[in-house]
């Protein structure tokens, strides 16, 4: 960290201010007649960057060491129950999943596996990040009817065609980029059996069509309960069942249930 003095005196060409000083900031950059930029990602969109693929990698990059807990925090009762409780949309949703041969996506620490894998008979654990896979391996040593795969990001290219009965995501997707989301809705609808059903939360955040992982309410990208519907149609899927839910911020997230006909 430095002062916007000695920022200034290096004669840097941007300053990215915290959401604490931002205002303050812009103040005294434009009182100096000094070159800024309000966030990284609009810094980016100027150098020519492919936006989708550096806020994919900014997000996975976030995760490997969560300044606060997350993973953590995320394995407490409280936070499980949400996806879990008996009364819980997602749970009600996720029973009428097949889970012959599961997928779950972006499984980070694998803090649901132990829910479910009881039930299933066969489980591929995907996420972008290698530790995190690495981490699953670890801590199911010895399970042998799960697999793991770090993929890419926005794909499931190394899985076979109709091999898999479900795929599901929890409180991962909502930071994915919509472009991304599309992708992975088409390769999902490839890799998925006849019949084959996908669960998803995802965002519903569209207060803002800049909402990225970086510029919005707890990384929300932009997205919607209808935008979602209708990508999911456009690579396949009938719409199952949708619901929207509060997540701190009224209406942020929703669930949506697919089906490959």
């Amino acid at each position: 960290m430095c002062s916007y003095e000695e920022c200034k005196n290096k004669r840097n060409k941007f300053v990215i201010a915290s959401i604490n000083a931002a205002g303050e900031m812009e103040t005294l950059l434009q009182n100096d007649h000094k070159e800024y930029y309000f966030s990284i990602s609009e810094w980016a969109a100027t150098q020519g960057i492919d936006m989708t693929e550096w806020n994919r990698n900014f997000c996975a990059w976030d995760h490997i060491n969560p300044t606060d807990n997350y993973f953590d925090r995320a394995e407490s009762d409280a936070s499980m129950n949400v996806f879990w409780a008996d009364d819980s949309v997602f749970y009600k949703m996720f029973r009428q999943l097949d889970l012959d041969n599961v997928i779950e996506l972006a499984v980070g620490h694998g803090r649901h596996v132990k829910t479910y894998e009881p039930n299933a008979r066969h489980i591929v654990l995907v996420d972008i990040l290698q530790k995190n896979i690495d981490l699953c391996k670890e801590r199911f040593k010895g399970n042998g009817k799960i697999e793991y795969y770090c993929n890419n990001g926005y794909n499931l290219k190394e899985l076979g065609n109709e091999e898999y009965s479900a795929l599901f995501t929890y409180d991962a997707m909502v930071h994915f980029e919509m472009l991304d989301i599309f992708e992975y809705l088409k390769d999902i609808h490839r890799v998925l059996k006849r019949g084959g059903m996908a669960l998803f939360h995802h965002s519903n955040n569209t207060s803002s069509y800049k909402n990225s992982y970086l510029a919005s309410t707890g990384g929300r990208s932009y997205m919607s309960k209808d935008l979602f519907a209708y990508l999911a149609y456009r690579a396949g899927f009938e719409i199952i069942e949708q619901n929207v839910i509060d997540w701190g911020v009224e209406k942020l997230d929703c669930v949506s249930l697919v089906k490959k006909t």
